[in-house]
């Protein structure tokens, strides 16, 4: 993980599940607040497919993990001939997400022998395992390496905290916002510990020995901190707009048709005889019976 892809491919990770899963909340919350529960396994918006039915997110984060386990024994293997010590500690933390999504895919099909609320802590498993590496991962390096990564630590143990809220309090939007708000601050930071330590090639480097950096990151991290709270501000609109379209929409097809059947209903009386004390209307055969004049007996 010691060069820019190393970090830029977490820090996607990161950020492409922290944005389904907010846009996800959001919709089901917009939709059906009063029934709202959160969830580790978010669904497709397709529910008419197979995959609707599917928690797709949980099986691409396995598929994910699976594949940077393979990079960090394949470009270790190449480089150096033997998985070396930095390459077992990443791996071993996409074994630790990898189960995660495998245990969330067992909770949605109610596995008998899987609890339910054990996705909850296979990810705070994740997330611990992920903050140790990383808190004991920065012997012998520059101050300014240091602190950038404690300021990811930082952020693993909001996203800690917000997983064991959000366990605690399974219908508050918030708890599973703030989750999700965690996790997009920490994939962001992974992008700017990569462009700090590694930029590519004309990006001027980083006075990594210097202490007076120390501040300009922490301020940084304030920007990134900020910027994703005005993200989530703009997709919390956005998704309120399209929720409420779309129920506007369906709202307006329901009252016409109800409009519809009214009318054909009101139609069919019309078209049928009217009743009067019990009797047809006027022309029917009970009326000319009703109103006509006696006769006469012939025997008067």
């Amino acid at each position: 993980m010691g060069t820019w892809l190393g970090h830029a491919a977490p820090g996607s990770f990161f950020i492409a599940f922290s944005l389904w899963w907010t846009l996800r909340i959001l919709s089901n919350y917009f939709k059906q607040p009063r029934k709202y529960v959160n969830s580790t396994n978010q669904f497709c918006c397709c529910k008419k497919s197979c995959w609707g039915r599917q928690p797709l997110d949980n099986w691409i984060l396995m598929f994910i993990a699976a594949l940077g386990v393979f990079m960090e024994i394949a470009t270790s293997m190449v480089d150096e001939g033997v998985v070396v010590m930095g390459n077992r500690q990443h791996l071993t933390m996409y074994i630790s997400f990898g189960l995660f999504g495998m245990i969330s895919i067992l909770v949605h099909h109610k596995v008998a022998f899987v609890p339910k609320g054990a996705e909850y802590m296979a990810l705070l498993v994740a997330l611990i395992v992920e903050l140790v590496l990383f808190a004991f991962h920065l012997h012998g390096r520059e101050v300014v390496d240091v602190h950038i990564h404690m300021l990811l630590v930082y952020t693993i143990g909001g996203c800690i905290v917000t997983t064991a809220i959000e366990f605690l309090y399974p219908q508050s939007i918030n708890a599973g916002l703030a989750r999700q708000y965690m996790i997009l601050v920490q994939g962001t930071w992974f992008y700017q510990i990569a462009f700090t330590l590694y930029p590519p090639e004309g990006m001027s480097k980083w006075q990594v020995d210097d202490p007076e950096n120390i501040m300009l990151v922490t301020l940084i991290y304030s920007w990134h901190l900020i910027g994703c709270l005005m993200v989530f501000l703009v997709l919390s609109g956005l998704t309120y707009l399209c929720c409420s379209f779309k129920q506007g929409d369906t709202k307006s097809r329901e009252y016409t048709t109800k409009l519809l059947s009214t009318d054909g209903d009101n139609q069919t009386k019309a078209d049928s005889p009217a009743l009067m004390n019990g009797y047809a209307s006027v022309g029917s055969e009970d009326e000319t019976e009703l109103f006509s004049v006696p006769q006469k007996s012939s025997h008067a």
